[in-house]
């Protein structure tokens, strides 16, 4: 197990935590409650690296707890920075998506998928699998989405929330797995015959949010490009 995150506390130390002009978060009976007090998607990520040449799990347990329905709730896998990064997420209004950005573009979007799955109050089980060289969506037990895919971008892993949202995380877990091809093709066998032939498109209703999302990040990056990393913990806590 690369990570098992019960959320006791903080002893792995979850950035942007504190509580300023981005969010806060509080420990608090093995759950983290995470608070966007921003405009923006923010997120808190830590170093997990994972070997993409072998399979791997990564799974989160989480649920609204108030603010916005109508955007995403979810995880952040092999995140480098805002240009580099994949997620993962529900809206509570009862949505999923999944994106890759690589090099300050878009390499891939979903987009918004309807989907009776999604529970607008109660907990929602999120999961990837990489088996091979698929990667495996799955939404409250069910797989919802599956492409190919094989690149790492980075080695973070954390949570990410829209703006003004307050989220509970109940569980985030990461494992990796050696599998025989047989193995492996007899799990994608399982697992995809439920979807059907899928692919991935570009996105072309990227909400307004969105955009102006990405927009903010770009300034951000560039703002701080070539600062020391303690400039940024002046700035906005750890």
């Amino acid at each position: 197990m690369l990570l098992d995150e019960q959320f006791d506390d903080n002893a792995r130390g979850w950035p942007y935590l504190k509580n300023n002009k981005l969010g806060k978060g509080v420990f608090d009976n093995g759950v983290l409650t995470y608070q966007n007090n921003s405009n923006n998607y923010i997120q808190s990520s830590i170093n997990t690296p994972i070997n993409w040449a072998m399979d791997f799990t990564i799974s989160a347990r989480i649920k609204r707890l108030s603010g916005r329905v109508d955007n995403l709730y979810g995880i952040v896998f092999s995140f480098k920075n805002w240009n580099n990064y994949y997620y993962y997420g529900f809206a509570p209004n009862g949505y999923w998506k999944l994106r890759k950005m690589k090099n300050e573009k878009e390499s891939y979007s979903t987009g918004w998928k309807k989907s009776d799955l999604v529970s607008a109050s109660e907990y929602n089980d999120l999961k990837i699998m990489k088996i091979n060289d698929q990667l495996i969506y799955f939404l409250n037990g069910e797989v919802v989405y599956h492409n190919q895919e094989k690149e790492r971008l980075g080695d973070n892993i954390g949570m990410v929330i829209c703006d003004s949202a307050v989220a509970v995380y109940d569980r985030l877990s990461v494992s990796q797995q050696y599998r025989t091809e047989d193995e492996q093709n007899r799990l994608i066998k399982k697992y995809l015959s439920k979807t059907g032939s899928q692919s991935i498109a570009a996105d072309k209703s990227e909400s307004i949010s969105d955009k102006k999302h990405q927009k903010h990040k770009s300034k951000i990056n560039e703002s701080w490009r070539g600062r020391p990393i303690s400039a940024l913990k002046n700035k906005w806590g750890n």
